[in-house]
């Protein structure tokens, strides 16, 4: 019900929605690469490590979809021959793929392009919200339509 009275809400309160919302799905996606990344990780050794393992769980209380924070098991399949040459083929690629991409000097240039344009969507969306995103950039009281057809 209060979303539907924005166009009334201080800036403040504009601003802090912006936030909010913006940062909570940045931690979601975070929260997703870590999980995969440690099972990734984890795989290599034939085990399973799922942080969170309820995370997507639509079935499951959502009241606990934090808990159990860990779950650890052993892979089924951890001695087999082929899957132990398949996961050290694929952790060796992993691997040189990593050494190559800290070795290339660009990525170093591109990282700090993303950060700006990151920092410059954080700005958009503040002057989204606040409705300047289409002004001049000074934050001054716009006319209304009656003043500006004078």
């Amino acid at each position: 019900m209060v979303i539907l009275f924005y166009k009334f809400w201080p800036v403040w309160m504009k601003i802090g929605f912006w936030y909010s919302i913006f940062y909570y799905i940045c931690g979601y996606f975070i929260m997703i690469g870590v999980r995969v990344s440690l099972w990734v990780a984890f795989y290599h050794f034939g085990v399973d490590l799922w942080l969170f393992p309820n995370y997507f769980d639509s079935y499951f209380n959502p009241k606990k979809f934090l808990w159990p924070i860990v779950s650890i098991r052993k892979r089924p399949d951890c001695f087999s021959p082929s899957s132990i040459a398949f996961r050290a083929i694929s952790g060796f690629l992993i691997f040189y793929i990593c050494r190559q991409f800290t070795l290339e000097e660009k990525i170093y240039e591109d990282y700090e392009e993303l950060r700006a344009g990151f920092n410059e969507f954080i700005e958009y969306g503040e002057d989204f919200l606040i409705g300047n995103q289409l002004s001049d950039g000074n934050h001054t009281q716009s006319q209304t339509f009656d003043q500006k057809l004078k």
